[in-house]
């Protein structure tokens, strides 16, 4: 693979869900984002935070209520918090 083929295709892999995918997920499980918060104690409008900025809490619990990984959701958020861990030596260095 050509390199420019390669930075594309690196570039692709972390490419995050817009949210209006995410919504549509939601919507498809017939689930909203308020259930979402009612159901962990969440303020009101909290796990919204998460469609627009890194919020790990938010991210989590509408990655299980819509059954896919996190990680596959918003990879290039996880993939930066799993760098820093391990800068921090929170993690082992492979995945």
């Amino acid at each position: 693979m050509a390199k420019n083929q390669e930075r594309t295709a690196e570039k692709f892999s972390f490419r995050d869900w817009p949210a209006e995918k995410v919504k549509g997920r939601l919507v498809e499980m017939g689930v909203t984002l308020r259930d979402i918060e009612r159901s962990a104690g969440a303020p009101m409008d909290s796990i919204r935070t998460a469609l627009v900025r890194g919020f790990p809490k938010g991210e989590i619990l509408i990655a299980e209520a819509i059954g896919v990984p996190k990680e596959q959701i918003w990879p290039s958020r996880w993939e930066k918090r799993r760098r820093m861990q391990e800068k921090k030596g929170l993690v082992s260095g492979g995945r």
